[in-house]
């Protein structure tokens, strides 16, 4: 009886994917999360990637050898050179990240993807997959992701004005408004959104926004949750800025949230509120703002 060939993989199919069932675990592949997603759809056939939040990259794989039919372990090395700014790489450091052994069975295809969850994790440079069985190189994908253009856009440095926010409940009964400081920073392609209700400490909003920019209006969505072990809440956010003049900034703010365990009729079941603001530049740099 002949020996089992060794262990080969070929790449399949490299591009973009939306899936449905995220769980929204920052920085961990779609096939680790807590919450396995249930389905993926091929959207582009390409190795060309944005840098930018919610973006998703897969590629599929499928492995030979061996016995028909039978597991095969394997991990993927995830190798990123980040590109400087100016396209030069002098500088920046590269980083390698070794997934959890996974397995696959030899002649079925397998998929194994990324999502950009926040900006520090959507790095522009060469992102090179590896994938190893037993310590051995059996294939490799390579993908090169690019700055976001609309990130590119932002207005730089640092911002700040007064801002009116009003609150409002279930059915759109109209709660309090209150006055405070809007503070906008980006110094490092990282947009940043910090409120101080007059009197109190300043906050910074957590969200990890996407970006979309056009002739001067630039909208930074983002969208939250929390289920846990109980119904929790789901948040959306949606701050418009709109150039006014070179160094002056209008700023709206359109939130929602809605608690999933609480009675319809209960007045806090859905709230959100509305901002407005006027910001006008106050410095290049972004001194703690930007963290």
């Amino acid at each position: 009886m002949a020996a089992p060939r060794p262990i080969e993989a070929t790449i399949e199919w490299a591009g973009l994917f939306v899936t449905e069932g995220d769980d929204g675990d920052a920085g961990v592949p779609i096939d680790e999360r807590r919450t396995s997603f249930k389905e993926w759809t091929k959207v582009l056939t390409t190795t060309q990637v944005v840098a930018a939040v919610g973006e998703r990259f897969a590629f599929e794989m499928r492995f030979s050898g061996g016995l028909p039919d039978t597991p095969v372990f394997y991990k993927v090395l995830t190798h990123v050179q980040p590109r400087a700014q100016g396209d030069s790489d002098d500088g920046a450091r590269s980083q390698t990240r070794v997934s959890r052994t996974k397995i696959c069975m030899t002649g079925r295809a397998c998929v194994y993807g990324l999502r950009f969850d926040t900006p520090e994790e959507a790095i522009p440079g060469t992102w090179v997959f590896e994938i190893q069985v037993d310590g051995k190189t059996v294939a490799t994908q390579r993908f090169e992701v690019a700055r976001n253009p609309d990130v590119e856009q932002l207005p730089r440095g640092l911002w700040r004005g007064g801002v009116v926010w009003q609150m409002t409940q279930a059915k759109g009964a109209r709660g309090e408004t209150v006055e405070g400081q809007l503070t906008y920073s980006n110094c490092t392609g990282n947009p940043r959104i910090w409120f101080a209700e007059k009197g109190k400490e300043e906050g910074r909003f957590p969200t990890a926004f996407q970006v979309r920019s056009l002739a001067g209006t630039h909208i930074l969505s983002g969208f939250d949750m929390y289920l846990g072990d109980d119904p929790g809440w789901v948040e959306s956010v949606a701050w418009t800025l709109v150039e006014i003049q070179p160094e002056l900034l209008v700023a709206r703010l359109s939130r929602s949230v809605n608690n999933r365990g609480m009675a319809n009729d209960d007045p806090l079941k859905s709230m959100g509120s509305n901002a407005y603001a006027e910001l006008r530049k106050i410095s290049d740099a972004c001194l703690h703002y930007d963290r």
